[in-house]
């Protein structure tokens, strides 16, 4: 099917399919060679939720537009799956996903027969979204149309999405479409790079829940987050220089952010690991933190586009956080944000091979 879109030049693919195995390599890679191609995919993101760590695949990788589950109340839907990805686990810190959110509970559609009936689940939030994908398209004239790629399909979303405010990243991603900012954002479309999430505010509850339940200090370990470099101008390209911190006032020059990032940003997409930690020499500072990361992305030129020179695209992510003076080491308790979380393991098979109907086991120690 997947060669059969490519050959037939497809624009949009829906995929209300997924599951936990992420290690699959013959069908993660054949994404990546459908999504290289130019085809934008939008895939549920899956109905295992309450738990943390339930996303589905491809929605979960970066290259794919991950759709999540809303009700009618703009609540999250108790079956919608949460971040953040596990591809990265043990070693690592996962990424945000889902990417967007739309209505998936008690939704009405068709019967294959005659009539109306109501649907529920990511399955059904995931062909919203394609369909608003295909509406956003239409919006740019013809001569326009080769600005469009997963990537830019994926910034105009997720930038003008409506943040939920009472939803952690990890269950909301970017928030719920909004069909007329996104087309305002095509609109005046450049070629461009950007992350996800746009601004690192570490601070910010519950929106970068679980880092926002305890502010920085000197002498603990870093807060660590895996964000998306997505790349509108090319599906490949990478940093020009190591991404670069900079303090902007007296608690932004306390910190020491380091970085860990993509080789290759391939395809339209790479990850950015921030790590950000307190200066010793801080132990003793209470108050905020503000500061930005900047770093350049060069890719060759678009493939449609009038001169084909390289591109290039600065990207400016504001920081902030709140230091709290060094406690006593006797008031201190060996606590890991992480480790408390419900979250259950990507794929592991169940232990009793005589279960047929349920082969993973969802609920077993979390390898955090």
């Amino acid at each position: 099917a997947f060669n059969y879109a490519i050959a037939s030049k497809l624009h949009v693919i829906n995929l209300s399919i997924g599951g936990p195995d992420f290690l699959d390599a013959p069908f993660v890679e054949k994404v990546w060679e459908v999504t290289s191609n130019g085809l934008i995919m939008i895939s549920a993101i899956g109905n295992d939720g309450p738990l943390y760590g339930t996303l589905n695949n491809p929605a979960d990788q970066p290259d794919v537009i991950g759709v999540g589950g809303i009700d009618n109340s703009d609540n999250i839907a108790s079956f919608s799956s949460r971040g953040m990805t596990t591809w990265e686990l043990p070693a690592g810190t996962g990424r945000i996903k889902p990417d967007v959110m739309a209505y998936a509970k008690d939704v009405t559609g068709s019967k294959i027969t005659a009539g109306c009936r109501s649907l529920s689940g990511t399955s059904v939030a995931s062909p919203v979204v394609a369909g608003a994908v295909c509406l956003l398209a239409s919006t740019l004239p013809e001569e326009r149309r080769w600005l469009l790629n997963p990537a830019s399909m994926k910034q105009a979303l997720v930038e003008g999405a409506v943040r939920l405010p009472q939803l952690n990243m990890h269950e909301q991603g970017n928030g719920r479409i909004n069909l007329p900012a996104s087309q305002a954002v095509l609109a005046n479309y450049k070629p461009r790079a950007s992350l996800i999430p746009p601004a690192i505010h570490l601070a910010d509850c519950p929106y970068m829940w679980p880092h926002c339940k305890q502010p920085l200090y000197a002498h603990a370990l870093p807060i660590v987050l895996n964000a998306t470099i997505v790349n509108g101008m090319a599906n490949t390209g990478y940093l020009q220089e190591p991404p670069v911190y900079e303090g902007l006032d007296e608690g932004g020059k306390m910190l020491h952010v380091t970085f860990q990032y993509s080789e290759v940003l391939w395809p339209w997409s790479g990850y950015l690991a921030v790590y950000v930690q307190v200066s010793p020499a801080a132990e003793a500072f209470s108050g905020n933190a503000t500061g930005r990361i900047t770093f350049t992305v060069t890719s060759p030129g678009q493939l449609g586009a009038e001169g084909k020179a390289p591109q290039s695209s600065k990207v400016v992510v504001p920081l902030s956080a709140a230091i709290r003076p060094t406690p006593p080491r006797e008031q201190r308790i060996v606590w890991d944000v992480l480790h408390s979380i419900k979250y259950p393991p990507g794929y592991v098979p169940r232990d009793n091979l005589d279960i047929k109907s349920d082969v993973l086991d969802w609920h077993g120690d979390h390898p955090y």
